[in-house]
């Protein structure tokens, strides 16, 4: 309301402006920049009140001069930032707080004095909290620009990785956290600019994929994270733009496809995430689209209508269950305008779960699947090969020994698609069949009887009749 909307401090008495920004939340007050007067851009806090708004400290001392601090980072109790002083000018130097000036101090490396953040203030990737530790991007004239680590102290401030070897830079970018782990875009001078890992130390510092092979580059770029998955573009093959997925493995990363007829992903932009899901904008040609997806071919959905009647947009971002759009519809007499894109569509997707097969043995009793799939729906089971076992809805009755693929699957209804089929082995081993020499009586001089054997552990309707050879 109006009422409720005031002036929390005129931190630049008067008519003039003091340039509020990088606003971040910490430790229960609010982080910023600004500026007041002659101390110039520096270091502020407050905790919504008039009084309670004060500069955290004059860093760059002097009249005019500022420290002009940005990349504000929150990790646990320190608010780390970049900033510039007497000494590290045009922000050269990471700095650490607890909210008073004497805790407000430059975080030094140990073995090295750390250099430069290349362009910073673009946004607040270039430091990153992991777990309580923070990641940046830092120069050093042996090393080049690479990637760092700090525990807020001089001696826990390292180098993760030299992955461009030599004072040649990886370009580190795009630092991005996901389920503890830090992913991130590098080059190391062999496979181009492609998505890396580290788990914070040296060998856990890994390339993910090699997305466009050789030394050519991937680029991934707009990398945010939904559904426990990483989300990027990156340039494929044939130099086109794709939306791609990866969980960490090489194996599961690779490019979001569609079955959508009407549509296509190709020349993603604006990735936006409610959690489990990422909304983005595709323009395949000349007109743009909607998507959502989970990661999944079949939780790849296109949501505004066919793909002719694309609308053409300028920012997206997902509030109470609606995405809101900078829009234009094609054709329309209103020009670019705030949309709300209402109905967002239930997955349709279902996943099958199959409890694990057991050993069965040749002879053993019917026994049952046990399968279930995430839409409620019935799940229906074959065999690879019908004269190992037969399959009747879910009770399995073994036929002969050997070894067959059970599969589980679920064709969909009006709600659903059909799921990924889940298959396990089924191994049969043989019985085991007791051959017994039957006891014979003979006196000296008779002739020698005819050997007979009995046999004992045939199985259902077997008889001695099965055996090709005998003792």
């Amino acid at each position: 309301t109006a009422e409720g909307t005031v002036m929390v401090s005129d931190i630049m008495p008067g008519s003039e402006t003091s340039f509020p920004q990088y606003l971040v939340f910490h430790n229960d007050a609010v982080y910023f920049s600004a500026q007041a007067g002659i101390e110039g851009a520096e270091l502020w806090k407050t905790d919504g009140t008039e009084t309670g708004t004060a500069m955290v400290k004059d860093i760059y001392p002097g009249d005019w001069n500022s420290s002009s601090p940005y990349n504000l980072t929150s990790v646990g109790t320190t608010l780390f930032f970049v900033a510039s002083d007497e000494i590290h000018l045009q922000g050269l130097g990471i700095w650490k707080t607890d909210g008073t000036s004497e805790g407000t101090v430059i975080v030094n490396s140990a073995d090295s004095q750390i250099g430069a953040i290349d362009y910073p203030w673009l946004d607040n990737r270039y430091l990153k909290d992991v777990n309580g530790t923070l990641y940046f991007k830092a120069y050093t004239a042996d090393l080049g620009h690479e990637l760092w680590k700090s525990d807020g102290t001089a001696e826990g401030t390292v180098l993760v990785k030299d992955i461009n070897v030599g004072s040649a830079s990886s370009s580190v970018e795009q630092l991005t956290e996901l389920n503890d782990v830090l992913y991130f875009v590098a080059n190391n001078g062999i496979s181009g600019d492609e998505l890396w890992k580290t788990d914070g130390t040296e060998e856990g510092t890994v390339l993910v994929k090699d997305i466009l092979p050789g030394s050519s580059s991937g680029y991934p770029w707009d990398v945010t994270t939904a559904n426990n998955l990483l989300f990027f573009t990156a340039t494929s093959e044939g130099g086109d733009l794709y939306l791609w997925r990866t969980d960490g493995t090489a194996t599961g990363t690779f490019t979001i496809e569609s079955n959508d007829p009407n549509g296509s992903t190709k020349n993603p932009w604006s990735l936006i995430e409610d959690g489990e899901q990422i909304f983005f904008t595709s323009s395949p040609d000349m007109t743009e689209h909607l998507w959502k997806t989970d990661g999944t071919l079949c939780g790849t959905t296109l949501l505004t209508g066919e793909y002719t009647n694309g609308m053409v947009f300028a920012d997206l971002i997902f509030l109470n269950d609606k995405v809101l759009l900078s829009a234009e519809i094609p054709g329309s007499e209103h020009g670019n305008e705030l949309y709300a894109y209402h109905g967002i569509p239930p997955t349709r997707c279902q996943t099958i779960s199959f409890d694990p097969l057991v050993t069965k043995t040749y002879g053993d009793g019917d026994f049952m699947l046990t399968a279930s799939a995430s839409s409620g729906l019935p799940v229906q089971f074959s065999s690879s090969d019908p004269s190992i076992v037969s399959i009747e809805e879910n009770v399995v009755t073994i036929l002969k020994a050997g070894s067959t693929t059970i599969t589980a699957s679920q064709p969909g209804d009006a709600n659903f698609n059909a799921a990924s089929e889940v298959s396990q082995l089924l191994i049969i081993h043989k019985a085991n069949l007791t051959a017994t020499v039957d006891a014979q009586t003979m006196f000296y001089g008779d002739p020698m009887p005819p050997l007979t054997v009995s046999y004992s552990g045939f199985k259902m309707l077997d008889n001695g009749n099965a055996i090709d050879i005998h003792p």
